[in-house]
């Protein structure tokens, strides 16, 4: 016979964030560039970008922000999404792992960054 008591369900755990940085000393390396960490600063809050505004608001040429972008997204720190034509590629943060405002939380590293930093030329 069953019981009818009803059994309480547990509090669903929150989910891990599964981190994308799988060499740790690659990731590390990919912020260790000043335009790369400005890069990550102007991405921190949401915001998603090309790499033309990205290489418009640093006040550099487009080339070298594509590279630095692209060594981002391979070390697993950005991800990138196709635009509305297939000409444009979108660059951000993910929301996993932009949980609380000034952190970037990637399960093995977790950054307090301040988010009113100023992220244009210089």
């Amino acid at each position: 016979m069953s019981d009818p008591t009803p059994t309480p369900v547990p509090a669903a755990a929150p989910i891990p964030i599964v981190c994308p940085i799988t060499d740790p000393v690659a990731g590390l390396a990919a912020l260790g560039n000043k335009w790369r960490w400005k890069i990550m600063l102007m991405l921190i809050d949401g915001t998603v970008m090309s790499a033309v505004a990205v290489a418009k608001a640093l006040g550099r040429d487009f080339d070298g922000v594509a590279k630095h972008l692209k060594v981002l997204r391979r070390a697993g720190w950005i991800a990138r999404m196709p635009g509305g034509d297939g000409r444009c590629v979108w660059y951000h943060i993910p929301p996993a792992f932009r949980q609380e405002p000034g952190v970037l939380d990637y399960g093995l590293y977790r950054l307090h960054v301040p988010v009113t930093t100023p992220a244009g030329p210089g």
